[in-house]
């Protein structure tokens, strides 16, 4: 992303910023298309956004693995989990067909991903799979086919693990 403080100012006679992409900062400086820049003198500072841009693309490879993590855990429930970026604070949501779509950037959605990471196969990696698509779908408007399952993962998600002083009957 460029911001006006990327760059030193513009020399008096330069008049625009202009861009241009390729597969290396050496490519585009030996570019046929600045050699004119270069001879006019004006700034030889080439903005390279490759870190952000790298790291973008390995976020986004995370998260499509997370989706297909979700999907595989879902099976039937859902036809496919991508990813929405026009989602700011909600954990997702489901569109007709079963198509559920996830904010990349919500907190919950890091939390799976990085429990994913140490183990798929986890049990609580799937419930918590499971307990996200349920909130989904009634935030989203829609009803459970089985309400009392949602009940018993929230319950399951809330109660005190083992080696708690809590002596309360934890069966559900």
């Amino acid at each position: 992303m460029y911001s006006g403080d990327d760059f030193s100012p513009m020399k008096e006679a330069q008049k625009s910023i202009y861009y241009i992409t390729g597969e290396s900062k050496e490519q585009v400086a030996n570019s046929a298309f600045v050699e004119s820049v270069w001879r006019w003198g004006f700034e030889k500072g080439l903005k390279v956004l490759e870190d952000e841009e790298k790291k973008k693309m390995g976020e986004q490879s995370q998260l499509e693995n997370l989706c297909k993590l979700m999907k595989e855990i879902l099976d039937k429930e859902v036809t496919k989990v991508t990813i929405s970026n026009r989602l700011v604070s909600t954990m997702g949501y489901m569109m007709a067909k079963k198509h559920l779509k996830i904010n990349p950037v919500h907190s919950v959605m890091g939390f799976l991903w990085q429990k994913a990471k140490v183990d798929k196969n986890d049990n609580a990696v799937k419930d918590h799979v499971v307990l996200l698509f349920e909130t989904v779908l009634l935030s989203s408007g829609f009803s459970l086919e089985f309400p009392q399952t949602h009940s018993n993962h929230i319950c399951l998600m809330i109660q005190p693990g083992p080696g708690t002083d809590d002596n309360e009957d934890k069966s559900l």
